[in-house]
Parts: C-alpha cells; sequence; structure tokens
C-alpha cells in the first residue's frame, strides 16, 4: 500500500493486480476510485470507480506506481482528465 506524496493532496484511489490466467497470459487488473468511501459523507455526492482490465488504462496505474514506489520517471506521460463534463462521458462509457 502507498499512501501518496507529501505535500500533495490526493483523493484518488488505486489498485493494480497482475496475474497469470488460466490461459497461461500475465494480464493487468485495475481499480480506479475517487472519493472517501465513507458511508456518512455518500448521502452528499457519490463516489465513482472502475474495474477494468483496459491496457492504455493499466499501462498508465502500472506507469503511476512505478513513479510513486520506486521513483521510475519516464520523459512523458499521458494524462486523463475528466473535466466538467466528466461525470456525464462517464456514465455514457459505463453504458
Amino acid at each position: 500500500m502507498f499512501h501518496g506524496v507529501v505535500g500533495l493532496k490526493t483523493h484518488a484511489k488505486l489498485a493494480l493486480v497482475v496475474r497469470q490466467d488460466p490461459d497461461g497470459k500475465i494480464r493487468r487488473y485495475a481499480h480506479l476510485g475517487i472519493g472517501n468511501y465513507n458511508p456518512t459523507t455518500a448521502r452528499f455526492y457519490t463516489d465513482l470507480s472502475l474495474l477494468t482490465r483496459d491496457d492504455a488504462i493499466t499501462s498508465a496505474v502500472h506507469n503511476a506506481f512505478n513513479y510513486l514506489t520506486a521513483y521510475a520517471e519516464q520523459p512523458n506521460y499521458k494524462t486523463a482528465n475528466a473535466g466538467s463534463g466528466g461525470h456525464g462521458e462517464i456514465m455514457h462509457r459505463a453504458d
């Protein structure tokens, strides 16, 4: 478990599972979440999470863990930003 970077407020959750599936292939699975999963504050706003094995997303999560835990910086990173219409886009993709 890694808790964050000193001086940087982080309000996101990432989990990465790398495993060998029954077909013999190594695959990555990632869970991305926002919010604090607090049952009290859940009445006021919605926490969102995504479980995926999408290669682009799991690669980005893998790179984030490499950077945070091993300081293995890449020359450049692809970024994801939900922007002001983020919730609508997420719900559209979920459908």
